[in-house]
């Protein structure tokens, strides 16, 4: 689920699923989803690989 604050840009969730399907295409970003630990680890590798 993407949420978003409601002050976000109207189109700023496609942005970010945008960056998301790009990141995904590359198999060291999809490594580190599969082996992530907890959800909050699910979490920070996207607000840090998304620049959230």
């Amino acid at each position: 689920m993407l949420t978003l604050n409601k002050h976000a840009a109207g189109d700023q969730h496609m942005r970010i699923f945008s960056r998301l399907a790009r990141r995904i295409m590359h198999e060291e970003f999809r490594n580190a989803l599969v082996n992530a630990a907890s959800a909050d680890a699910i979490a920070s590798l996207l607000q840090h690989e998304l620049e959230l």
